[in-house]
């Protein structure tokens, strides 16, 4: 069984490495200002066929076993840098977190926000990965 692990930077670029070889397997090149990894959040599907990376404002969603650096969609997210990025534990929606104090619900398949969120005070302005990932696999949501 092959483990790979996904990276981004400030290159602009997203890499897939195999854990073993330490060899890039595959590279997500953005170009210019807006395609800057800034602030990266990364979250792989629970089917593994999707990678969600947020770069700046927005959400782009990959598919992981295409060699293509376009992403199959983008989600207008938030007013500021997305800091968190999660997939609910069936893949059918996403939630992003921003250091705008907002957290919003996606339903996948119709790229909708299905809900926006602030958070209690206690949570603070920024959304972190660890307190998204608790969010998105509540069973009240």
């Amino acid at each position: 069984m092959s483990v790979i692990l996904v990276t981004g930077s400030y290159d602009h670029e997203i890499g897939f490495w195999e854990a073993w070889s330490g060899i890039c397997s595959r590279t997500i090149s953005r170009s210019g200002e807006a395609g800057q990894v800034h602030k990266l959040s990364l979250a792989v599907s629970p089917d593994k066929c999707l990678l969600a990376a947020a770069i700046y404002k927005k959400v782009y969603i990959y598919e992981t076993a295409s060699s293509s650096s376009t992403p199959l969609t983008s989600l207008d997210a938030h007013t500021m840098n997305v800091t968190a990025v999660s997939f609910h534990s069936e893949g059918k929606r996403l939630v992003t977190g921003s250091e705008d104090g907002t957290i919003r619900i996606w339903d996948l398949s119709s790229r909708i926000k299905v809900r926006l969120r602030k958070p209690h005070s206690e949570l603070g302005d920024r959304i972190d990965q660890q307190r998204l990932k608790v969010l998105a696999n509540h069973k009240c949501g």
